[in-house]
């Protein structure tokens, strides 16, 4: 079996691009670490009720800044 792990951003939030990246960094490394994920996916500014169809698009270039992650939603 293998544990797939999802992180996400809200729209609403007023961090900066630099902040952003943090805070997913961040939770990328405890979904890894507590949780045991072998996969990761992010979404890197979606609201929650946002289908996932049309998550993260157009791919934000932002998302290369990420380390250990498998992809976006998309």
């Amino acid at each position: 079996m293998e544990i797939i792990g999802y992180a996400r951003k809200s729209k609403a939030t007023t961090e900066d691009d630099k902040d952003r990246v943090r805070l997913l960094q961040l939770m990328v490394k405890r979904l890894k670490e507590r949780s045991h994920v072998q996969r990761t996916y992010i979404a890197l500014s979606c609201d929650n009720e946002e289908p996932l169809s049309t998550r993260d698009m157009p791919q934000p270039t932002t998302i290369h800044q990420i380390e250990g992650i498998d992809g976006t939603m998309q």
